[in-house]
């Protein structure tokens, strides 16, 4: 490249391809334990933590 040409670069490109091949918070967060003090949200609250672990856990079986 000479002084006057440029590149345009989409970091965010990079980093979510990264990000998602990485695959690393799955080793790190276990779903099948509640968050500590569950019984201090709201029921419909629980229930969607609830739906939500479990889809990440349904997720990660099928990754595997």
């Amino acid at each position: 490249m000479s002084e006057n040409d440029t590149i345009t670069l989409d970091y965010g490109v990079i980093y979510n391809d990264g990000f998602d091949s990485a695959n690393f918070y799955s080793y790190i967060v276990d779903y099948s334990q509640e968050p500590p003090r569950m019984n201090t949200y709201r029921v419909d609250d629980q229930a969607c933590i609830r739906e939500r672990m479990a889809a990440v856990i349904d997720t990660q079986k099928q990754a595997e």
